[in-house]
Formats: C-alpha cells, structure tokens, sequence
C-alpha cells in the first residue's frame, strides 16, 4: 500500500472508531479553505476539521473550537435575500467568543447589522461557550443583558461538556432561569 493509502486508512480507522455512528451537530468555516463539523456520538463531542489548503489538505479531529470569522455582512445579506423572496429562515447559531464580548462595541455593531439588513434581532441566536461564563463573569453577565435588552437570543454552546451547571444559570440570569418542577424528561 503507498504512503497515502497507509494514511487514509488510518484516518478512516480512526474516525470509524470516535465519530461512526454520530450527529451531525454543527457545521462551520473558520477559514476560506476549511470546515469543522461537530459531531455527537454516545461517548461524547467530537470536532472534526477538513481543510482543502491546496499546500497543507488535513483532517484531524480537535478538541479547540476555532472563532468564526467577521463575515457577518455577507450573511446577513443572504438572509435578508431569502426573507425578501419570501423564505423565513430559521433562527440561526452563530459562535461568539469572549473577546467578542469585552469588546465594548460589540452589541452595537450586531445592532447596526441587523437593522442595515432589516434582520429580526431574535434570527441570530448567540452562543457563548461554557468557558466564557467562568472568566470575568461580570463583564459576561454586562453583556448578556445588553443583548437580551436588544432582543438577541443568548445560548450556551457545548452546555454539559465541561463547567456547566445550574448554579451558573443562576449567577448569569437570576430571575430569568427556568424553574424546573418535577423530573426532566430524559430522550
């Protein structure tokens, strides 16, 4: 078998091993040339990055979630494209990273955008990962109420896969947290 035949087959193995049998969770594209797909199977979470770089193609799978890129303009053209022709897209995840949120300006710019493109505010649903919560949970909490003020969706990504609990439900949203009566259903 030729080298590249030695390692597809090692990487077909590997991935039959962590990923077989999976959902389909959440696609994204943090560069031009690359995709990450993140995929839930009963042992747990799994990212997988394909990038077609013409000098360095690779497959892997990681346990970092890459930001997503600034390119809310042109996404937000296609939406108010598809509204405009009469489609109502769905509400619509995007990842937002800590560093988004100390910025200052932040809600303001998501502000700008949605009402350039005439976007209902509650169509971009936020989603913040768990560690984001545990760094400076006052700026964090600042920031989620400005959004929630504004009509943003605010969600925690990932939630159950490291820090999360309820008690950080309650420290970030006080009032707001859903008070559960009786046992959760299970799927």
């Amino acid at each position: 078998m030729a080298f590249d035949g030695i390692t597809i087959s090692s990487i077909v193995n590997e991935l039959n091993d962590t990923i077989n049998g999976g959902r389909l969770y959440k696609i994204s594209q943090p560069e031009a040339d690359e995709i990450m797909l993140t995929i839930k199977t009963q042992s747990g979470q799994y990212r997988l990055v394909l990038s077609a770089n013409a000098s360095l193609p690779l497959a892997y799978l990681t346990d970092d979630n890459k930001p997503s890129p600034a390119t809310a303009p042109n996404f937000c053209m296609l939406l108010r494209k598809w509204m405009d022709e009469g489609i109502m897209p769905r509400p619509i995840s995007v990842n937002v990273s800590r560093v988004n949120l100390y910025n200052p300006k932040f809600v303001e710019m998501l502000c700008t955008l949605t009402e350039k493109y005439r976007l209902p505010r509650n169509l971009l649903q936020l989603e913040l990962t768990e560690s984001a919560y545990t760094d400076n949970p006052q700026i964090i909490k600042e920031a989620m109420s400005r959004l929630h003020e504004k009509g943003f969706t605010v969600l925690m990504d990932d939630f159950g896969s490291g820090y999360s609990s309820l008690n950080i439900f309650a420290a970030l949203w006080g009032p707001m947290v859903w008070e559960l009566e009786g046992p959760l259903p299970i799927r």
